[in-house]
């Protein structure tokens, strides 16, 4: 059995790491700042956003926005939910079912006989392309979508069931490609760069090699 043995001192400034990394825990600061909280009434993993925690999502969302326009995307909002059959054309009731896509009946929900909430990726807009495609080489949205995750993996802001993200589409052709690529890469490092942040774990044991990560 492989052994290590450590100073005091890199002891202490570890454990010191961890208590600073409690401290930063957004789910504390969630309620600290009140920001957002998770309603066990509706059910976990569905995060509800204070006024303050909206403001700050307003501006996130605007931000996405702003740039989706600059880049040449075009503005495009989809339903929630939808009748199964989508979900045969698109794929994803065989590869997500028992996973991420849930049949609700109109009673129980309230919402359209056979209704599914929406898994990812989007399967909305991938049959909205065929009208879609024919005006505008790429389309953004901040879709929000649903998926099944089990209680014992949530964690705050991180897992959760119900989420809004970053769902833009770009139709294109074969000799295109690789300009496309290269544009949703420069897009994907701008977004880290402006709105992502580093991790707030705490450092590695004393002795082993750290990484940086944004979360």
């Amino acid at each position: 059995m492989a052994r290590r043995v450590f100073s005091k001192k890199d002891l202490d400034a570890y454990l010191a790491g961890i208590e600073e990394a409690k401290k930063r825990d957004h789910r504390v600061l969630g309620q600290q700042l009140d920001l957002f909280s998770i309603q066990e009434l509706a059910g976990p993993g569905l995060i509800f956003w204070h006024p303050k925690g909206g403001i700050i999502r307003k501006e996130m969302e605007d931000w996405m926005r702003e740039e989706y326009l600059r880049r040449g995307y075009s503005l495009v909002c989809t339903p929630h939910v939808s009748r199964r059959q989508l979900f045969h054309t698109s794929g994803h009731e065989g590869y997500y079912s028992g996973q991420h896509v849930r049949r609700h009946g109109a009673r129980r929900r309230r919402i359209s006989p056979q209704a599914h909430e929406l898994p990812r990726p989007h399967p909305h807009l991938q049959r909205f392309a065929e009208v879609v495609s024919r005006s505008a080489r790429a389309v953004g949205e901040l879709g929000t979508v649903y998926r099944y995750e089990r209680s014992g993996v949530m964690h705050g802001l991180l897992r959760v069931r119900g989420f809004t993200q970053d769902d833009a589409h770009i139709f294109c052709t074969p000799d295109q490609i690789e300009n496309e690529i290269v544009g949703c890469l420069e897009f994907a490092l701008e977004v880290l760069k402006d709105l992502a942040s580093t991790n707030s774990r705490p450092s590695s044991p004393p002795g082993t090699r750290t990484t940086r990560r944004v979360s």
